[in-house]
């Protein structure tokens, strides 16, 4: 990526690179053309030390073919700005965040347009549960066995159950349900969440921040990725999960 990066931006002429906090072009762009660089942490791992350590070896010679120095104390990754949406306590055991980043309260107000299907007004009376497998893990047998597991055991029981399949996955493959089960391919997350009890998923990070935001328990079912790092997070010490007041609101 580094090659396109630098021409397009000695064409356009950047003054800052955004980037995801595991893409490492974007950094190594910024730092040739000597312009600053932000990143934002999308996995439980993004923003640490040991996340920085890992990647040195591979970051070297990018560094060396655009005349940059050495980065011996890993400081690229995250020199300027590191954006952390997520609880302040939510990283690995024994790490730390960089000293850059900043905690910021997440907000999944869902794009415009997107709306709640009409019967989620009209759910009957005792908890709702809304379970997802995400949209990479619901491709993947696995995924798609968790939720027929999931509708197994609370089909009958006494409560409203909202699934969630992503939007390859058709519904009508899961059969007929009760009344008070609904399974769509696509339900905007911040719109639904406020109005469920407890999510059921399999520990990506927008999912798991997207419930501690609207203050609901989970059971996670981590199974890829950086998902069991992510339940491990919320293992490890429940109290220092929940959001509080004193966070930065992103909205604003």
């Amino acid at each position: 990526m580094v090659p396109h990066l630098l021409a397009l931006s000695r064409d356009w002429c950047p003054d800052m690179i955004v980037r995801d906090g595991a893409e490492f072009g974007g950094c190594v762009a910024a730092e040739a053309l000597g312009v600053p660089h932000a990143s934002v942490r999308t996995t439980a791992a993004s923003g640490t030390y040991t996340f920085r350590r890992r990647f040195r070896a591979a970051l070297a010679p990018l560094r060396e073919r655009c005349g940059l120095p050495a980065d011996d104390d890993d400081a690229m990754l995250f020199r300027y700005l590191h954006l952390a949406c997520q609880p302040p306590h939510f990283i690995p055991p024994g790490e730390a965040l960089a000293p850059t980043a900043h905690v910021l309260r997440p907000e999944f107000p869902g794009s415009r347009g997107e709306t709640l299907p009409a019967w989620v007004k009209t759910l009957s009376g005792g908890p709702t549960v809304y379970a997802t497998v995400g949209t990479t893990v619901n491709l993947m047998p696995a995924g798609q066995q968790t939720l027929h597991a999931v509708l197994e055991a609370m089909r009958d029981e006494d409560l409203n159950l909202i699934v969630t399949t992503g939007l390859e996955i058709d519904p009508a493959q899961y059969g007929s349900q009760p009344a008070r089960v609904h399974i769509e391919r696509f339900i905007p997350q911040g719109r639904l969440l406020p109005h469920c009890d407890l999510v059921v998923n399999q520990g990506g990070f927008s999912t798991i921040t997207g419930a501690l935001n609207a203050g609901l328990p989970m059971v996670l079912i981590p199974m890829i990725a950086d998902q069991p790092l992510n339940a491990a997070c919320c293992a490890k010490d429940r109290k220092s999960t929940r959001l509080n007041s004193s966070h930065t609101d992103i909205s604003r």
